[in-house]
């Protein structure tokens, strides 16, 4: 079984989206959305069905797990941390579309701001359907690799 820190999703995740701002927050505030994003990634069907089993430790902040279709340590720790700081980045975009300051001065500003903001929100809009379309097309190449269908051709 392989085992894959928090921490390393995180900066994975920081990153990619350069959102370095959440290393500024208080770290309990980090480790709570951290736990919650990572639950959220796991609990989604596409993202378990990849496992033959995996289990999350918020104590010790680590995910093990064991994939189907395992290449080799360092890619499956590449494509798992990547995976889940895709899914991390689409949670993170949500938080940022729906946020009460971003709504609040999209809706109740003046008109120049309005359009500002609604570029704003547009921008954002379109890197959460980017990352959704990212992370099911590298779910997909994966598994579609891996198909036990095209495998039997071989034969």
């Amino acid at each position: 079984m392989a085992t894959l820190n928090y921490k390393s999703i995180l900066s994975r995740f920081c990153t990619q989206a350069k959102a370095y701002k959440l290393a500024t927050y208080p770290e309990d505030v980090v480790t709570e959305l951290t736990n919650e994003w990572i639950h959220s990634v796991a609990g989604q069907v596409s993202v378990r069905r990849m496992f033959k089993s995996i289990s999350l430790d918020d104590e010790i902040q680590q995910i093990t797990y064991t994939l189907k279709n395992s290449v080799d340590s360092e890619s499956d720790d590449d494509f798992v941390s990547n995976v889940f700081a895709m899914g991390v980045g689409i949670r993170w975009a949500k938080a940022k579309l729906c946020d009460d300051n971003v709504l609040d001065q999209a809706f109740l500003s003046q008109e120049v701001k309005f359009y500002s903001q609604k570029n704003h929100m547009d921008g954002l809009r379109d890197l959460l359907k980017d990352l959704k379309t990212e992370l099911n097309s590298e779910i997909t190449s994966h598994n579609g690799t891996w198909n036990s269908y095209l495998k039997k051709g071989d034969k």
